[in-house]
């Protein structure tokens, strides 16, 4: 468990391969002063980068609320070292995960799976009840061990 991210790791072998799992939730940028999420996700890279170094050529899935959309710099420089953003990946364009609970439909994608030797294929959202932000229900394909 890392303390500044809040993030939780896993491994699993449903593949016949080891495959590191690790769930992400930055604090958000907002209303709360923008230092928190800035420190969290400035540290970040040394977390994927230690992951990366105990996985080698293991298959690596991040996913979680990271608060940010595709179009802040600090997000897209986590997209490093074999990282990828997953639904680019699927080519399933932007998916909009926040809000959910309004009358109206999400309206930012702040929510993400980040990938590394492994590939997305697919990738959509889906309601989930009793949050505010939509699920990323993701097919990764990961290669056979």
């Amino acid at each position: 468990r890392s303390a500044h991210t809040g993030s939780m790791e896993a491994t699993s072998n449903a593949a016949r391969r080891d495959t590191s799992v690790a769930s992400v939730h930055f604090a958000a940028p907002w209303p709360q002063p923008i230092a928190g999420w800035r420190s969290g996700i400035a540290a970040f890279p040394k977390t994927l980068a230690d992951l990366a170094a105990q996985s080698g050529a293991g298959p690596i899935l991040v996913g979680g609320d990271f608060n940010s959309t595709i179009d802040m710099m600090p997000f897209r420089k986590l997209l490093t070292n074999g990282y990828r953003d997953a639904a680019e990946q699927a080519g399933a364009g932007r998916t909009f995960t926040y809000p959910s609970n309004r009358r109206f439909p999400p309206i930012i994608g702040i929510d993400h799976v980040v990938t590394r030797n492994c590939t997305a294929v697919s990738m959509r959202t889906v309601e989930i009840a009793g949050t505010d932000h939509r699920a990323l229900l993701t097919t990764v394909m990961v290669p056979r061990g």
